[in-house]
């Protein structure tokens, strides 16, 4: 599972059985934390297709929900990252590797085997995933600004109109407010 290319240096050398099976749990957690990920964005993605179905039909509270729904996919999801970090920090111990610099792709390079090759689809799908995500969070932008933007044209035309309609007062039969009755406010 575990592969080093060469063993000059006492860090280099093959990882006892303890590390090898330490690594072999991390390795172990952490696709199951990728994988939750995955699933989770893919839950993210599903409530970005709604809320633009939600903002065609004009469904506020749908919109409000969704919104809501979405706030927690992403607290989780900020969840699952931590832990993706945490596990990633774990390993680069036993890989001699930077913590801040241990992503997956190095990882997958590093690794062999069943865990190398199961995060290497992982990584792939949560890119997909992701490029998605953004690609319909664009949209709906663009149908929150569009929406925007009629309301403001309705708002402002109403208030045009409200600016140069007539007023109108109930009409009085004398003759000293008959020149005050058709003003234009």
């Amino acid at each position: 599972m575990y592969r080093k290319e060469t063993m000059s240096s006492p860090a280099e050398q093959p990882l006892a059985p303890a590390a090898e099976q330490s690594v072999s749990q991390i390795t172990r957690q952490l696709t199951q934390v990728v994988a939750r990920e995955v699933e989770h964005l893919d839950s993210l993605l599903q409530l970005l297709t709604d809320q633009q179905r939600f903002l065609v039909e004009s469904d506020v509270a749908g919109v409000e929900q969704n919104v809501q729904q979405q706030e927690q996919a992403i607290r989780f999801s900020r969840e699952l990252e931590t832990e993706r970090r945490r596990l990633l920090g774990r390993l680069a111990e036993y890989i001699d590797g930077d913590p801040q610099q241990l992503t997956l792709s190095r990882l997958t390079d590093v690794l062999s085997g069943t865990y190398a090759a199961r995060l290497k689809q992982l990584q792939q799908t949560m890119l997909s995933i992701t490029g998605n995500i953004q690609h319909v969070r664009r949209q709906n932008d663009m149908l929150i600004n569009r929406s925007m933007m009629h309301i403001r044209e309705t708002v402002r035309l109403i208030a045009g109109n409200m600016a140069t309609a007539p007023e109108y007062a109930p009409r009085t039969t004398t003759k000293k407010t008959a020149a005050l009755v058709n003003r234009i406010g």
